[in-house]
């Protein structure tokens, strides 16, 4: 169990790198960013294309660190004021003290910052979802800590959030260090970061969790484009059809033990995990690019949560498989 020493922290999931409204706005291993520090310090974008060093491979040709949602740039977010894990000026407030896990260890603070926007389409009605940002630990270092929370407002995202979930889901965004790019991802009210990590690779892994209970998670995680050994295991691992491949590329995955699984489009799949507890179900989707000029990249989401919230569960992953999954297909 954890407990929290400020005002209840919130928590919503979603891998992606957005846009702020009006302004251009990273493992060792499969699975794990490497390098991290625990102070947080800004990250450098990656440079260079080997197992152990950063490429930058994404879904045009622009080579963003993450995949792109669309967004409307016709509607912003409720605009928040700025926090940086530096705040020291008097006239600032200070952050808030972190929650601790069940060895008494600090996680990373949330902080909140206005809200975010959801639609469809044009036309259609805009859902609002808190946006909370997460303080990250980095593995570069350089000189100055980025912001938790976006600088400016986060434009509104292409994708529907049923209105009637709108008090159960928040937006959770952690900062990736460089050009003002973070991650977003949507997940239940009330959950806390367990884990927010930029590796030196340009990898970056995104952990949330029920603080009430710790059969609830989720865990979100992108290669970023950096380690290719890293990338090509990991999609020799989700993706059966392509198992042959990366083992010709000398770095072959172990299958994953899906229960069940289906291909969506050409680069993305969505399968379902074994849950060691009754009532849970574990369930997640997984992207990838290979073959290109870019090099190979992969992403991945992981949810594990009560089966009675299925409709909620199934907004959570559509979410990713729509945004990241089809940013990074073209």
């Amino acid at each position: 169990m954890y407990r929290r020493i400020a005002a209840p922290i919130l928590a919503a999931a979603i891998l992606v790198s957005l846009t702020a409204c009006g302004e251009k706005t990273p493992a060792s291993s499969a699975g794990e960013p490497s390098g991290t520090a625990s102070v947080s310090a800004s990250v450098s974008a990656p440079a260079s294309a080997s197992a152990s060093d950063p490429a930058s491979p994404t879904s045009s040709a622009s080579l963003p660190a993450a995949p792109s949602p669309t967004a409307s740039a016709s509607v912003s977010a409720t605009p928040a004021p700025s926090a940086s894990a530096s705040q020291t000026s008097s006239d600032e407030p200070p952050l808030p003290e972190p929650s601790l896990d069940a060895n008494g260890d600090p996680l990373p603070r949330l902080i909140e910052s206005g809200t975010v926007g959801f639609q469809a389409g044009k036309g259609d009605p805009i859902v609002k979802l808190p946006l909370y940002g997460a303080e990250a630990a980095f593995g570069v270092d350089n000189g100055s800590p980025p912001s938790i929370v976006p600088e400016a407002p986060l434009a509104t995202v292409a994708f529907r959030i049923p209105e009637d979930q709108a008090d159960s889901l928040a937006a959770y965004w952690m900062n990736l260090g460089f050009d003002g790019q973070g991650y977003l991802v949507v997940a239940p009210r009330g959950w806390i970061v367990k884990e927010a990590t930029v590796g030196a690779n340009g990898s970056y892994r995104f952990e949330l969790m029920n603080p009430d209970d710790d059969k609830e998670s989720l865990v979100a995680y992108d290669t970023g484009g950096g380690c290719q050994g890293c990338a090509i295991s990991s999609i020799g691992s989700y993706f059966p059809k392509l198992r042959d491949w990366a083992e010709e590329q000398s770095f072959p995955g172990d299958p994953m033990p899906y229960t069940d699984s289906k291909t969506i489009g050409d680069s993305v799949i969505e399968f379902s995990l074994a849950s060691e507890q009754k009532g849970y179900a574990t369930r997640g989707a997984a992207y990838e690019q290979h073959g290109g000029e870019e090099g190979a990249r992969f992403g991945s989401m992981t949810l594990s949560a009560k089966e009675e919230l299925k409709d909620l569960n199934d907004s959570i992953l559509s979410f990713f498989e729509t945004v990241y999954g089809e940013a990074i297909s073209g």
